[in-house]
């Protein structure tokens, strides 16, 4: 069933957050890559317009298919419906903060014990530079909040509702599926950002990438299934703050 205002409100929330991160992206870019001003306002307009769109596909998903296959985000339904969203924040805060951290310092053993060592060096350095240059809130606000509408709510809600159809019910396998089918195009969704920097992707990178994002994915995914779109976003949020300090220490030695 159609909601036009839990629509505006995802959509707002996206651009919102696409207004203040995708700047700061472009530029930190631009910087590394010592791009003259035109080519990075240019830049900053088109990837704000692109991501909008992502945010608009995956809102209409997500409504029209995702909360089919009980997919909720019951903060965001809240707002939409001028209700208090307290109730459906406590619910979802101590679960996504426990398991967000958790998981998190999972993350950053995974990522420096296995999957850097692999990773050429120099690559590794230039793409953690970048992560750094654009700033811990950017990545914040664009991970926690618009790549979770896209990858979850719309992705995510998407791929539940092909397994509902198929399979008449939401099982928990039709719902594991849809997790890690989400959670692998949220990595490869990760690859482009490598060829802004003019790296060519290769197989220790890919496989980088494609893990540790499919990792992240599932435990987002896991979080949404069970409290909602808000607990993935917290969760998201957590593992950027917990890798930073990490990601810094490495690069300023």
């Amino acid at each position: 069933m159609w909601n036009t205002s839990l629509f505006l409100v995802l959509v707002t929330s996206s651009l919102m957050v696409l207004l203040i991160g995708i700047p700061r992206q472009v530029h930190a870019i631009g910087r590394l890559r010592k791009l003259p001003a035109g080519a990075v306002q240019a830049t900053t307009i088109f990837g704000i317009l692109q991501n909008l769109i992502f945010s608009v596909i995956a809102a209409i998903l997500g409504i029209l298919f995702g909360r089919q296959a009980d997919l909720h985000a019951p903060v965001f339904e809240s707002i939409a419906s001028r209700l208090s969203p307290l109730g459906a924040i406590q619910t979802q805060l101590v679960p996504s903060i426990a398991i967000g951290i958790i998981s998190g310092f999972i993350f950053v053993g995974l990522y420096f014990g296995v999957f850097r060592p692999q990773v050429d060096k120099d690559t590794a350095i230039l793409t953690e530079r970048l992560r750094l240059e654009m700033g811990l809130p950017t990545r914040v606000l664009i991970g926690g909040i618009h790549e979770e509408i896209v990858f979850r709510w719309g992705v995510m809600g998407f791929f539940a509702w092909i397994g509902l159809k198929i399979f008449g019910d939401t099982t928990p396998l039709v719902m594991w599926i849809s997790i890690i089918l989400a959670g692998l195009i949220f990595g490869l969704a990760h690859l482009p950002g490598t060829a802004t920097l003019g790296i060519e992707p290769f197989r220790a990178l890919i496989i980088s990438s494609l893990s540790l994002n499919l990792l992240a994915g599932t435990v987002f995914g896991w979080l949404f299934w069970q409290y909602g779109l808000l607990a993935a976003m917290i969760a998201h949020a957590l593992f950027h703050v917990i890798f930073f300090p990490f990601e810094r220490h490495i690069i300023d030695r």
